[in-house]
């Protein structure tokens, strides 16, 4: 979601590791174990019970806030493990990382935390192959009409190809609906894959993640549609137009991902309206991912317990509307601590200068009443029939 640095090489990993991890004020040691693992299930265990699939990102090579965080953190892995099944990348396999340079690729963050996720028996989830609105600066030097196409097929082969049969879900295009200004006509963001390619350029790389990756579950990963709002209407609409439009012209595609980063105390939420679009989606034959689930609080108290419960409002609201729906059989939540968290590096940080509570855990890691609005509509949910796979 966030922007992020350049990728960094080995090198420059092992040293960074040397270095202490960074975490909250406050709250308790890498080495510290997370209260309560052995008094409760896994989220990751409560969803596998009806076939949906939890799991949450985490960076990898990356030395802010610590580098590779559940490989580092010895008790942040322990909660990583007891309560996830499946690991998605947060930054590693975005262009900037995996190609620094035209001619030069680096795969080292996302290498490792593939490595972690197998030796933890966790699914690993790729995000994101293109976002139009993160790209090397390098690449309007390097890219132009002619060889647009050509770049961007051979691009995806190398990435999505070296981790073929490994990633049961890649994020191929990331945010491609927008509104207001940044929108053309057709309701896709403007920005240099679009101006060279125009729409076609989701068909291209949809084709080209499934003749890399064939087993792997294709997604258009999108935000901003989970609200009754005329922006987010609008981003409904066209995002099911793409849909059809994709479905239509036979790109093989398999999911939309619905963002869900939720900010209570701004919008308005219609639970008919997420159900109808809900609805709309499925009866394209397509599943539904919920890819980077968390609470912006900017908008919340201050007051931590008014804050807290403000956030498992938010979520049980939302999960209560979500979940019971067949099409939705993933719940990814993007981060897992407070003590790791994306906000703090954003634009959408609290004005009063108090740290942002987005996530499941608190800095010590210890549960939320978010968390527990989160178990309770995993128990309330029906089963699926059969749980998410690799395609056959």
């Amino acid at each position: 979601m966030s922007r992020f640095p350049h990728a960094i090489g080995r090198r420059s990993f092992l040293a960074a590791s040397a270095a202490a991890v960074a975490i909250g004020p406050g709250c308790a040691g890498a080495d510290t174990p997370p209260p309560g693992l052995a008094t409760r299930p896994g989220l990751g265990a409560i969803a596998a019970s009806k076939n949906i699939l939890f799991g949450a990102c985490s960076r990898g090579l990356i030395p802010e806030n610590g580098p590779f965080r559940v490989g580092n953190d010895a008790a942040y892995s322990a909660l990583f493990q007891h309560e996830c099944r499946m690991l998605t990348t947060e930054y590693e396999v975005k262009m900037p990382n995996t190609r620094p340079r035209p001619d030069t690729w680096d795969f080292d963050a996302a290498d490792m935390l593939l490595d972690y996720a197998t030796k933890s028996g966790m699914a690993f989830r790729g995000h994101c192959l293109l976002w139009s609105s993160v790209m090397p600066k390098w690449f309007a030097q390097e890219v132009d009409a002619g060889n647009a196409e050509a770049f961007i097929t051979d691009h995806i082969h190398k990435v999505a190809g070296r981790y073929a049969g490994r990633v049961i879900s890649w994020d191929v295009v990331n945010e491609a609906i927008t509104d207001g200004d940044e929108a053309a006509e057709d309701g896709l963001r403007r920005g240099p894959l679009y101006d060279l390619m125009g729409p076609r350029y989701l068909d291209i790389a949809f084709k080209a993640a499934h003749e890399a990756d064939p087993k792997s579950l294709l997604c258009l990963n999108q935000d901003a549609v989970e609200y009754d709002v005329d922006s987010q209407d609008y981003r409904r609409e066209k995002t099911l137009g793409q849909l059809r439009r994709l479905l239509d012209a036979k790109v093989p595609i398999h999911a939309l991902g619905i963002q869900s980063h939720l900010e209570p105390g701004w919008l308005k939420f219609t639970p008919e309206v997420l159900s109808k679009f809900l609805d709309d989606v499925a009866a394209l034959g397509l599943k539904v991912f919920i890819t980077e689930l968390d609470v912006v609080d900017r908008r919340l108290p201050a007051d931590i317990p008014a804050r807290d419960q403000g956030a498992a409002a938010a979520v049980q609201e939302f999960l209560a509307v979500v979940l019971p729906h067949p099409a939705v059989a993933m719940i990814n939540s993007w981060g897992l601590s407070d003590r790791y968290n994306w906000i703090e590096d954003s634009g959408m940080r609290r004005k009063d200068g108090r740290r942002s509570r987005a996530q499941l855990f608190d800095d010590d890691l210890a549960p939320k009443p978010v968390y527990q609005a989160v178990v309770d509509a995993l128990n309330a949910a029906p089963a699926r029939s059969a749980p998410l796979t690799l395609l056959p």
